[in-house]
């Protein structure tokens, strides 16, 4: 998504953060929306509602319609099977 159809403005964001030894050059950095980027923070993984470690998505290694679908203008996430 363009940055000047979001309604704000994005920012870089260490794909991995910096204290989980990720660095700082551009193979590590994404385009994210702030509000996204403030959310996840220094986080990596979070738990599922099953109790099971999930990775983040990766913008470098995985494959964006692997995770996400647009439906009516909205990015919505796919469902683990």
């Amino acid at each position: 998504m363009a940055e000047r159809d979001m309604g704000f403005s994005a920012e870089a964001d260490h794909v991995i953060a910096l204290k989980h030894r990720g660095s700082g050059e551009l193979i590590n950095l994404a385009f994210s929306c702030c509000i996204c980027n403030g959310n996840k923070g220094s986080d990596i993984a979070s738990v599922t509602l099953t109790d099971e470690l999930s990775c983040f998505y990766n913008p470098r290694t995985d494959i964006w319609s692997e995770h996400f679908q647009l439906v009516n203008y909205r990015i919505e996430p796919l469902l683990a099977k």
